[in-house]
């Protein structure tokens, strides 16, 4: 095993024994981090004249778009639905004596600055019945042509050239103050307050007419692709259900739901931020009881089961688990799972939230039976399975779910999995050699799913979610992580030596992984702290394994951990200066290509 200064580059005079790069070599280090995509010429040599300028803007926009959307996501994950909360507060409220209720109120007015004093107490006063007030009439008869009026003048200045040029330059100027169409923000979360005013009197013709042109409003782009600035007080999922419920409230009963399917097509479709909809919006927006909602529920299940669009399967799925519960999903799953593989997953976490492990082990090895083969979604069922038997202390079972788990979704984490699980080193040996066979030759598995074949037909595709399908094989980053775990460094470094200089920063890359990995060896790692430039490199290549909002322990300080503990079984070679000279020689390589590249 090699430790300390005896894995230092001496002999190529690049790396003395303490570890530590010195020119040129540290020089090479940071060049090699340097992604070849960065390597371009600029953009004025590549595109016409003219078309820059409107790319910055786009990607500007949809950089903050997808921003949005993150935070978004972050809100929605801990936010409670208006018909839950006003259920807790009822019963909160109810069950407090008169003088407890005089100390929560006093207690909360602790916290009241002193601008705020008035508006709180004002907010004390007894609250006269808003469908009463002569004002609240007039404003919901002229809500509808207002609504109208704003739409038809935010499109008209979207098509003024003064405008749009106003806006753009802005945003090319990194002016963060200044947002699409701002100034009509105010007026616009205007709107959408009185119309939810409207919806409390419960004048849903009205409120559904008004949404209807609002979020038209909101979906309008101009020639660069912007839309109206959200108001920060604008909440547009809130919106959102109060509009769904417009719609079944103000629609005769028998075209219910498919009006009320409808508007949930058309909003996702024009709307940036409603990929997650869902009609179950339109059921906890209030606490108003649903008339017919059994009803309701049963004629979108028929029409959701006809619907061939993607997003039609998580609503029938909500729809379903609404109406009938668990084992209207268990059904779901077994007659129609080979199609909706994501019934299996529902059904399976129904199951799990019961705490029952024997009885999760069964349900997940029907799902993963029942999941098409090869599709990434088994890897979700074969964590039920793995984590009930751990529960069980059953550890051929917790491996059998594990290896399943990483057939279907092949990455460095799944891999890492089994390294963890395995626990003596013969056994960690034996799995990473079968990881390593199967990605590169392939293999069955062993708790087969059903075989989907393409008919070419719309309605024998599988429903999945973005982002999921078919592997049949792991990346060559993954297997070479096997081969680096079970000690086939030589082999590793052969096929790291076939590959182009360029294109580290693909994540299938093999160099990107292999030569780090192995100057960090030959420096002395991990038995000895690399120099600056080295440890950089080193800990850029390990977050290459990091997948998008991991948990933590995340994979690049899973797979640096392993990789520690590998490499000090490694043999060495009886003489390092050719593997040493080998490395070196990829490196250089690099480095002239980026030279290359950028002097071309």
């Amino acid at each position: 095993m090699l430790t300390g200064p005896d894995l230092g580059l001496r002999a190529l005079g690049q790396i003395p024994s303490v570890g530590r790069p010195t020119p040129p070599f540290g020089f090479a280090i940071r060049f090699i981090m340097v992604p070849s995509d960065c390597l371009c010429g600029p953009p004025e040599k590549t595109f016409p004249r003219g078309w820059n300028r409107r790319f910055e803007v786009v990607m500007r926009d949809l950089a903050r778009r997808a921003l949005s959307s993150i935070l978004l996501d972050m809100k929605n994950a801990a936010r409670l639905s208006l018909k839950a909360f006003s259920e807790k507060l009822e019963t909160q409220l109810s069950s407090l004596s008169a003088d407890q209720r005089r100390n929560v109120i006093r207690h909360m007015s602790r916290d009241i600055t002193p601008e705020e004093r008035s508006s709180f107490l004002g907010q004390l006063s007894p609250v006269e019945a808003e469908s009463l007030r002569p004002e609240s009439i007039a404003k919901a008869e002229s809500l509808l042509r207002d609504a109208t009026a704003f739409k038809n003048r935010l499109a008209k200045a979207m098509k003024d050239a003064d405008q749009r040029d106003h806006i753009h330059t802005s945003w090319r100027d990194d002016d963060e103050s200044n947002e699409a169409y701002s100034d009509f923000g105010p007026e616009l979360e205007q709107l959408f307050d009185r119309t939810r005013t409207v919806f409390e009197l419960a004048r849903f013709d009205v409120t559904r007419s008004t949404y209807e042109q609002l979020f038209e409003a909101l979906s309008l782009q101009d020639d660069y692709g912007f839309g109206v600035h959200r108001p920060e007080g604008l909440d547009v999922r809130e919106e959102r259900g109060r509009y769904l419920r417009s719609v079944i409230e103000a629609t005769p009963e028998k075209q219910r739901a498919k009006s009320l399917l409808e508007t949930a097509h058309k909003l996702r479709r024009e709307l940036w931020d409603a990929s997650d909809i869902s009609p179950i919006e339109a059921i906890e927006i209030t606490p108003r009881e649903l008339a017919g909602k059994e009803r309701l529920f049963d004629e979108m299940l028929s029409l959701l089961g006809k619907d061939t669009e993607q997003e039609s399967d998580r609503w029938l799925r909500e729809i379903t688990r609404l109406r009938h519960g668990a084992p209207g999903l268990e059904q779901l799953a077994r007659s129609d799972g080979e199609r909706r593989p994501h019934a299996w997953v529902d059904w399976l976490e129904s199951v799990a939230a019961e705490g029952d492990s024997k009885k999760l082990v069964s349900a997940s090895k029907d799902a993963l039976a029942g999941i098409p083969d090869g599709l990434s979604l088994r890897a979700t069922a074969a964590d039920h399975l793995s984590n009930a038997a751990l529960a069980l202390k059953d550890h051929e079972t917790v491996m059998l779910g594990r290896w399943e788990a990483f057939r279907a979704d092949p990455c460095p984490r799944r891999l890492l999995d089994l390294w963890a699980l395995a626990g003596m080193p013969a056994e960690r040996q034996r799995w990473m050699e079968r990881a390593g066979k199967y990605s590169e030759q392939g293999g069955e598995p062993e708790l087969p799913g059903p075989f989907v074949g393409g008919t070419g037909r719309k309605g024998d595709t599988p429903f999945l979610e973005t982002g999921e399908g078919f592997n049949d094989a792991a990346s060559n980053a993954t297997t070479l992580c096997a081969r680096l775990l079970i000690g086939d460094w030589e082999g590793a470094l052969d096929k790291a030596k076939s590959e182009p200089p360029l294109g580290w920063s693909s994540g299938d890359n093999i160099q990107a992984l292999v030569i780090p990995v192995l100057l960090s060896w030959f420096a002395g790692w991990p038995g000895a702290e690399l120099g600056p430039n080295l440890a950089e490199l080193m800990n850029q290549t390990m977050l290459r394994a990091d997948e998008w909002e991991e948990k933590e322990p995340r994979t690049s300080a899973r797979l640096r951990a392993a990789l520690a503990e590998a490499i000090r079984l490694w043999r060495a070679p009886n003489d390092i200066s050719k593997p040493s000279e080998t490395v070196a020689k990829i490196c250089l390589k690099r480095v002239n290509a980026i030279v290359e590249a950028q002097t071309s």
